[in-house]
């Protein structure tokens, strides 16, 4: 099997989606702290019976760089990049884990392309590692069928 295509596939498995919070009234300002809640799924398929390989992410962590217009914070001060470790230590398939970074407003586009376009906030780049030991482990399922008698 080709590695680059095992690697892509793994990797599809892990999506990603934000929210954001603590943004005080409708929108953010120039100078204004918020947060940007992640929230991380396992897409994988639930290994239902033996055919499927178990797919669990371990240590899940987001890295945060800075934009042109807002700054991630550690305790209140401008850093970047920034890492944080989502919630969940392990991701099974199905389930979801957040991360929550704290942001500051630092520019404003401007200008008319300000008023057809948002402000890239944040670039942010998803780690996780295979669970190589679950992933690898072989199940086979027998059924044993053998005759009973009745005592005499």
């Amino acid at each position: 099997m080709d590695p680059v295509k095992l690697y892509q596939g793994l990797r599809q498995y892990l999506r990603v989606s934000y929210d954001l919070s603590e943004v005080e009234g409708s929108e953010i300002d120039v100078g204004e702290d918020f947060a940007v809640k992640f929230r991380l799924t396992n897409d994988a398929p639930s290994p239902i019976g033996d055919s499927n390989p178990i797919v669990v992410f371990k240590n899940p962590r987001i890295v945060v760089s800075a934009t042109d217009f807002a700054t991630p914070l550690a305790e209140g001060e401008p850093t970047a990049p920034i890492t944080v470790a989502f919630d969940k230590d392990n991701l099974r398939p199905g389930e979801f884990t957040f991360a929550e970074v704290k942001m500051r407003a630092i520019a404003n586009m401007g200008g008319l392309e300000d008023t057809f376009r948002h402000e890239q906030v944040a670039k942010a780049k998803i780690y996780a590692d295979l669970d190589l030991e679950l992933f690898f482990q072989m199940r086979y399922s027998k059924a044993v069928f053998e005759e009973i008698h009745a005592k005499r």
